[in-house]
């Protein structure tokens, strides 16, 4: 099957593997983007999905790579929910609040009987 891979240009302005490939039936996005770690999601067709999305004949696959908006969001959401995963596991009465990503970084809201100390 062939996809066509749409090339996404990274903060230093490199382009990042453009151009038809032929892959087999079943290939992942992660095979497709194996050679670079700076890919760490794709868009399908339009749609965002994680690297572990299966392609389809006739696609056709953006890279999101880490340094840009899309890429830098991507990873502050993922580091929320592990941080949120975390405190659970230590404090398991802990209740989550909010704990989306912003501009620069991301937070979570906990509610817990005692205040988190250093």
């Amino acid at each position: 099957m062939t996809v066509t891979v749409v090339s996404a240009a990274d903060r230093a302005g490199r382009d990042v593997a453009a151009g038809t490939r032929d892959v087999a039936a079943g290939t992942k996005a992660w095979q497709l983007f194996a050679d670079d770690p700076t890919v760490i999601a794709a868009r399908v067709d339009g749609q965002l999905c994680d690297l572990s999305c299966e392609l389809f004949d006739g696609a056709e696959v953006e890279p999101i790579v880490i340094d840009s908006t899309e890429g830098r969001d991507i990873l502050r959401h993922s580091a929320a929910h592990v941080m949120a995963q975390a405190v659970q596991e230590l404090f398991p009465d802990a209740r989550l609040g909010i704990g989306p990503p912003i501009v620069d970084g991301f937070y979570y809201d906990f509610a817990v009987a005692e205040p988190f100390k250093p």
